[in-house]
């Protein structure tokens, strides 16, 4: 069985916790711009036609 450098070990646990942390953080992106997106259509399916308007309560 062939051991690898400890060096080396750390180096590929790094890159797999970076890897990981980033999918997580696409997700949270993901999440948030959906949340966005619902909200926004929300407030448009309530009657206001203007969409900036409505992106503009969100943000008020």
């Amino acid at each position: 069985m062939h051991k690898s450098d400890p060096a080396e070990q750390i180096a590929q646990n790094n890159a797999e916790m970076m890897r990981v942390y980033q999918q997580a953080q696409q997700a949270n992106q993901d999440m948030a711009n959906k949340l966005v997106k619902m909200s926004v259509e929300e407030q448009v399916s309530r009657g206001k036609n203007d969409l900036l308007g409505a992106i503009v309560d969100f943000f008020a």
